[in-house]
């Protein structure tokens, strides 16, 4: 469960956010320019990371239609700021910025995949989800460990459910990619 540090009151913005030190037991994301933290994830949950991770980036690859990124913070919003941080994103090559590496945080991609850890609750992971979408993600996975399943979120308020065997398609986001959901979940 995400929770706010110590100093709730006081807002921030992306600038000072970007100079926080690094504190390896948690993760940390920007909420209306308060800064909360929720648990490091599991190692199941980077060995499911990995495995999107690895097919996004084939296919960014092959199609040179874009980049896989594993844990950035993305800029949701300003004034308050929300820097938030999908475990991965896909960002096609009309989103990365002109000076990315200049920049610590992205706008919006067009794919955010969230992993439900077991610290999260379900109304966290949907109020991600509902930014992501207000903020301009075209697609947004949630993949739950629990029930073995993602779920695809889209722009214009669809979703479904996928489980074992499904297939995990991009849709128009990431035409022509595709991924068999049979296995992904085992060890």
């Amino acid at each position: 469960m995400a929770r706010p540090l110590e100093n709730a009151d006081r807002l921030y913005t992306i600038a000072e956010f970007e100079q926080l030190p690094e504190d390896a037991a948690y993760r940390t994301e920007l909420l209306r320019g308060r800064i909360v933290r929720s648990p490091r994830p599991a190692t199941f949950h980077g060995l499911l990371a990995a495995r999107v991770i690895v097919r996004l980036n084939e296919f960014g690859e092959t199609t040179a239609c874009g980049v896989v990124v594993a844990d950035p913070g993305v800029v949701l919003s300003r004034n308050p700021d929300t820097v938030r941080g999908p475990d991965v994103a896909f960002f096609s090559r009309e989103r990365i910025p002109e000076n990315a590496y200049d920049v610590t945080f992205w706008g919006p991609p067009d794919l955010a995949v969230e992993i439900n850890s077991p610290s999260n609750r379900a109304s966290e992971i949907q109020e991600k989800v509902t930014e992501y979408l207000d903020a301009g993600v075209r697609m947004v996975w949630v993949v739950d460990t629990p029930t073995e399943s993602v779920t695809v979120y889209r722009a214009d308020g669809s979703a479904n459910i996928l489980r074992q065997h499904d297939v995990l398609d991009g849709e128009d986001v990431l035409e022509g990619f595709r991924m068999v959901l049979t296995g992904f979940f085992s060890l």
